[in-house]
């Protein structure tokens, strides 16, 4: 696992003029690689104190790339691919939102393991933009074509991973940290919860 890190943050990893933290190509980060935030949180609960220390500041950096580029939006939902040279404009460029999970996932991650309420309160400004811009009256949710357009350019599709994976990620996050213990579940890429099998 740590030389799988290091590979990645060799080759991927990139750092902007203003800080931004990312993994991506040199003008581009994908939503989908903002699970990274977590990731590195949950890992630093099992690597020595210095990496430990590491891998949860790295955790955290990524995710504030991620949030910020969430909230460089008109309507607060996150885009699909960002630049992050441009996360200090006003606005950020257009992009859809499919109602990923991979950002609600660093953010449960990073709450259960600092105890840190900012991630609750970021977690709840994203549901309160995905329920103004994505709710429709039958129900459900739909994804846009736009982040900065939303009512003009929905998509009347929910795929299945918002309930699978970002639902039950922002129910994790506002439940007791006790309710489904990192030191008794586990969950795998899908948000499926496995119990940890004791070492006896």
């Amino acid at each position: 696992f740590r030389d799988s890190i290091k590979r990645l943050e060799d080759k991927i990893e990139k750092k902007t003029k203003d800080s931004f933290v990312y993994l991506g190509s040199h003008s581009n980060m994908e939503l989908l690689t903002c699970f990274a935030g977590g990731m590195y949180a949950l890992a630093s609960l099992y690597v020595d104190k210095e990496l430990s220390v590491d891998y949860l500041n790295k955790g955290k950096e990524i995710t504030r790339t991620c949030l910020t580029s969430c909230f460089k939006t008109s309507s607060g939902l996150c885009p699909e691919n960002f630049d992050p040279n441009k996360l200090t404009d006003k606005i950020i460029d257009s992009s859809p939102y499919y109602l990923r999970p991979e950002i609600m996932e660093s953010i449960f991650y990073l709450f259960r393991i600092t105890g840190d309420s900012y991630y609750r309160e970021a977690g709840w400004d994203l549901i309160r933009s995905i329920h103004k811009h994505s709710h429709v009256d039958s129900g459900g949710y739909t994804s846009v074509g736009n982040v900065n357009d939303p009512s003009g350019s929905r998509l009347g599709t929910q795929e299945s991973f918002f309930m699978a994976e970002t639902l039950k990620y922002a129910y994790l996050l506002f439940s007791d940290p006790r309710f489904m213990s990192l030191d008794e579940w586990v969950f795998n890429t899908e948000a499926h919860p496995f119990r940890i099998m004791s070492k006896s």
